[in-house]
């Protein structure tokens, strides 16, 4: 949609360039006694390619995410602290059986 918007405004934008250059012939043909030189602009119209790949590449700066996932918070890995309390009531265990043993 972002890219179908920009291509409506740069279509917007070559039609006044066009209409400007030819609103200046219009005034240099009317201005004989004034030399004026008005060459015309060219405008080529872009070609799709049939087959083109459009690689996504992140964007720099802090636009590259959008809001909701930047508002999100990073959830905690609770497994991490389950395998860290596990690990350690083990050693506790095996250091009271050898202890009381």
């Amino acid at each position: 949609m972002k890219r179908e918007e920009e291509m409506a405004k740069a279509k917007q934008a070559m039609e006044r360039k066009k209409k400007k250059a030819e609103e200046k012939a219009a005034n240099a043909d009317e201005n004989a006694d004034a030399p004026v030189l008005a060459a015309p602009i060219v405008v080529r119209d872009k070609v799709k390619k049939e087959n083109t790949v459009k690689y996504m590449s992140r964007k720099k700066g802090s636009d590259a995410l959008p809001r909701p996932l930047l508002k999100c918070k990073k959830s905690t890995n609770y497994w991490m602290w389950a395998a860290a309390a596990a690990v350690v009531l083990l050693i506790l265990i095996a250091l009271g059986y050898y202890y009381l043993a």
